[in-house]
């Protein structure tokens, strides 16, 4: 796949922007690798998170139905 390809897929952006956009995200590669980390764990946290109420509130109903 090529920069055109791409390009076909985003009919509203034009090619400077499109390479504006390769551009920034190589000169701050690091910082967004690392916002994108930081986001998953994030998401993760709140993926574990919501199991345990699920776990705790599967107890809680469990307990009133008995």
């Amino acid at each position: 796949m090529d920069a055109w390809d791409i390009l076909r897929g985003f009919p509203t952006i034009t090619a400077a922007q499109f390479y504006d956009a390769l551009s920034y995200y190589y000169d701050h590669k690091d910082e967004i690798e690392e916002f994108i980390e930081a986001n998953e764990r994030a998401y993760d946290d709140l993926l574990t998170e919501a199991d345990e109420v699920k776990a705790e509130n599967q107890t809680v109903l469990e307990k009133l139905l008995l």
